[in-house]
């Protein structure tokens, strides 16, 4: 079985509470150490800072040399990537406003538990590196372990045909991922209708005025999920790069861009988009902790820089 390291990171989540149920979870959890790789690793996340609109030029031409192809074979001896994103996920999320917002522990967990799967039970990939923000899930095959092992890489499975290995792994993850909400979601009924009951009294400091009707309407969307009748979907994309430096800046980029947009969604929670117009990513968290402050124990739990499941990475 694979043993990773699970880096929870998130900003402003001392003394919050999860409501709820979360599953076992197979990958070994730890903190962050300052070991020599951390110090490696924030090194290039600086140096990636500092050219980051060169840095996200070269990573976007390197994919749409990609993109372009209907199939292609994957080569050897080159470090791989796969990023899964939802699919016209935030009208899957809004229907029927069922789930937490800015971030829903049960999306999360059911992401997690999906690649899990996908890893370890169906194609039995060994991802050196996988990380999670929102609806994104980026693998990375570097071809390098600490203890020589080797890794089961995209180009060993179905002979290297990316549109096969594509194709197959998007169809698993997406049906993982539902089996897992709807189990979550079963889980977690108590919370669902705790979190009606407030918005009920307390809609005087929502954006949204409830009516009887709203929340009869969010249980029937509900039923719907958990009778199969909504789902949610997924895309993939393969990549190769160059070299593990290149896969490196493009793993930083990844969680970069995926911040920024994990600031704006919890902006969106507490204020319109008129009034986040021309505002930073960082401008728009500021104001939320200055004057929305009170607010920030609904968030359950409150995740903005994602999580990092990372095996043994030699970076050279």
């Amino acid at each position: 079985m694979l043993q990773h390291k699970l880096f929870c990171s998130s900003i402003m989540s001392k003394g919050r509470k999860f409501y709820g149920t979360i599953p076992s979870f197979s990958f070994r959890c730890f903190h962050k150490t300052n070991n020599t790789n951390d110090k490696i690793v924030h090194e290039r996340m600086e140096a990636v800072n500092q050219n980051f609109d060169e840095v996200v030029a070269r990573m976007k031409l390197f994919e749409g040399q990609y993109d372009s192809k209907v199939n292609f074979d994957i080569a050897d001896q080159q470090p791989i990537v796969m990023r899964f994103d939802g699919f016209h996920f935030k009208s899957f999320t809004t229907n029927g406003d069922i789930f937490e917002k800015p971030f829903d522990a049960n999306i999360h967990w059911a992401l997690l538990l999906a690649v899990r799967d996908l890893c370890l039970k169906n194609l039995s990939m060994n991802p050196t590196l996988i990380y999670n923000c929102s609806d994104e899930l980026t693998l990375l095959f570097s071809g390098q372990t600490s203890n020589n092992e080797k890794q089961k890489v995209p180009n060993g499975i179905y002979r290297g045909r990316a549109q096969k290995l594509v194709s197959i792994s998007t169809s698993f993850l997406t049906i993982t991922f539902n089996y897992y909400l709807r189990k979550l979601l079963r889980a977690n009924a108590d919370s669902f209708e705790s979190r009606l009951e407030y918005d009920m009294h307390n809609s005087n400091i929502s954006k949204k005025s409830y009516q009887t009707e709203d929340f009869e309407k969010r249980r029937l969307v509900r039923q719907k999920l958990l009778d199969g009748d909504i789902f949610g979907n997924f895309d993939c994309r393969i990549y190769q790069l160059p070299t593990i430096s290149h896969a490196i800046d493009y793993m930083i980029w990844r969680q970069i861009d995926c911040i920024r947009n994990s600031k704006t969604t919890l902006g969106s929670k507490f204020y319109a988009q008129n009034e986040m117009n021309f505002l930073s990513a960082s401008k728009i968290v500021e104001m939320v902790e200055q004057e929305k402050v009170h607010l920030l124990n609904m968030i359950i739990p409150l995740r903005i820089d994602g999580d990092v499941l990372d095996r043994a990475i030699r970076l050279v």
